[in-house]
């Protein structure tokens, strides 16, 4: 059953990407209306029509981690400071989409002051409407209400949230913002650029079906730069594949503790635990996982293992079933904007 998931994975979806965390909107398209409630309880609508100057910038967030809230607090400010910087030509909204208790909000929103809204998605409406995949995650529109860019959370997100912000005040264009986000790559230390090359083409090698090579350019990046947690996970990954469990276990753990937040550190040790016959209470975090991200193939496809691995073939082809179904919409979405 496995290899069919693997066969429609690798064979009919080989360039999947993910930069872009929303499934619901397209870039290029207008983003969708919704109605939504401000910390004091007076109304809001975010949609097209009321997109004022040249755009708009919607940030999506939640607080249910320490990392998340740290992450979250972060792009905050930033967006204060482009409030400040720009006023009436550029909007800025923030919805909180975790379903965060007051006290939480409350605690965020007072360390931070925002000169913003601060929207409540309680019934997840703005979730499901523009169908956010990460968070936190930030949502660049034009005046006309239109899709420019969206993007998680990263460690240039500042360079990166600047220079959509000249953009679309028409100062710069796409190709001199592109550069810019070169130039930052560039600024970084000599081993955290060689780190990032080898992970790079570590991912090359994936796509073109050679694994072992994959596994030592995933290997060299971890070795000049420790901290580099996607490298971590994904030569934890391709380890899980070769039977190396405890190779894998040690690089999954190095990536949960880089970034306890990643689903992608998530689903990869869901996939140890599997692999070692850990199943105790994996069926309920994965159950979990796949409420809070119901569109990442990735989760359902760990599902149906699990299931598969306990002997429930029923619900394994159920889950499978939907990993298909959502990979083809991740694919119909990846070619619509390559």
């Amino acid at each position: 059953m496995k290899k069919l998931v693997v066969i429609f994975t690798f064979l009919l979806f080989p360039s999947l990407a993910f930069s872009f965390p929303f499934r619901a909107v397209e870039q290029g398209k207008k983003i969708p209306s919704v109605k939504l409630k401000k910390i004091d309880g007076s109304s809001f609508s975010v949609s097209p029509s009321n997109v004022k100057g040249k755009g708009l910038i919607i940030l999506f967030w939640g607080a249910d981690s320490e990392m998340k809230k740290k992450r979250a607090t972060g792009i905050m400010e930033i967006l204060n400071e482009v409030k400040e910087d720009n006023q009436e030509e550029i909007g800025v909204v923030a919805i909180n989409s975790q379903g965060d208790p007051p006290e939480v909000i409350n605690e965020v929103v007072s360390q931070i002051n925002p000169k913003y809204p601060i929207l409540l998605d309680k019934d997840r409406k703005a979730y499901d409407a523009f169908g956010v995949f990460v968070m936190p995650s930030v949502l660049m529109v034009n005046g006309e209400g239109l899709v420019i860019d969206g993007f998680g959370y990263s460690n240039v997100i500042r360079d990166k949230i600047e220079a959509e912000v000249l953009m679309l005040l028409g100062k710069i264009s796409e190709q001199e913002a592109k550069g810019r986000m070169v130039l930052e790559v560039a600024e970084k230390p000599e081993k955290e650029r060689k780190a990032m090359d080898h992970l790079e083409l570590g991912k090359r090698m994936e796509d073109r079906g050679m694994p072992h090579k994959a596994k030592e350019e995933y290997a060299r990046a971890v070795e000049l730069f420790d901290d580099l947690a996607e490298a971590h996970i994904r030569l934890g990954a391709v380890l899980i594949e070769e039977g190396d469990l405890e190779g894998a276990e040690k690089a999954v753990n190095k990536a949960l503790a880089l970034d306890p937040d990643s689903l992608d550190s998530r689903i990869t040790h869901a996939r140890l635990r599997i692999a070692k016959g850990d199943m105790e209470g994996l069926l309920e975090e994965l159950q979990l996982l796949s409420f809070r991200f119901a569109r990442c193939y990735r989760v359902r496809w760990a599902l149906g293992d699990v299931y598969e691995a306990k002997g429930d073939l029923k619900n394994a082809v159920k889950e499978y079933k939907k990993t298909i179904e959502l990979l083809r919409k991740e694919a119909s979405h990846h070619a619509l904007h390559h």
